[in-house]
């Protein structure tokens, strides 16, 4: 009897942990009282393959010009308590992102916004096509991704109300699905 009380306790435990274990792996949603705008430049929801919320992003063209979606100078990238943050980037609900003026054919690399600011600071000028280019680590990164359209989404949205529109799988009912 005594032998089966500590099987009964040992498997209540392991019970125990693993659902403490799965509360705590809960994603992470920015604030969803803060509020975007769809107008000129306009937004882009997408959701890619992996994390690459902290790296930089780029539109590639021939080498020489290319379509940086920010800079160093860009009022999205700022550095507190020692951590370098691009703040117009929001995390959303099942693993979906929003971003200010992206375009589906943006890829990733693998830069940090972090190593973008010391690069930039210690060379006061980047070589953006031999640190971009050969950081390339995704090139078809999206596996959804709509956009804002005008005049049809010319608003102010709540990122609870882009949010609600993704667990109910409406995404598509008010902004352009490209992928």
């Amino acid at each position: 009897m005594k032998h089966n009380l500590n099987k009964l306790m040992l498997l209540l435990i392991v019970f125990f942990v693993t659902i403490s274990c799965q509360k705590q792996k809960e994603e992470f949603i920015d604030d969803e009282n803060i509020e975007v705008y769809s107008f000129m430049p306009g937004f882009s929801i997408y959701k890619t393959k992996n994390n690459y919320f902290n790296y930089y992003a780029f539109r590639p063209r021939k080498k020489g010009t290319f379509a940086p979606y920010f800079t160093i100078e860009s009022a999205g990238i700022k550095v507190e308590n020692g951590d370098t943050i691009y703040t117009s980037r929001y995390h959303l609900k099942n693993g979906y992102v929003l971003a200010p003026n992206f375009s589906e054919d943006a890829v990733f690399t693998d830069i940090t916004f972090a190593e973008l600011v010391r690069v930039e600071a210690s060379n006061n000028k980047i070589d953006y096509d031999s640190l971009l280019y050969n950081r390339i680590i995704d090139k078809d990164p999206f596996i959804k991704f709509y956009k804002t359209t005008s005049p049809t989404v010319n608003r102010v949205f709540k990122l609870k109300e882009i949010n609600q529109l993704i667990v109910e799988d409406k995404l598509d009912e008010v902004f352009k699905k490209i992928k």
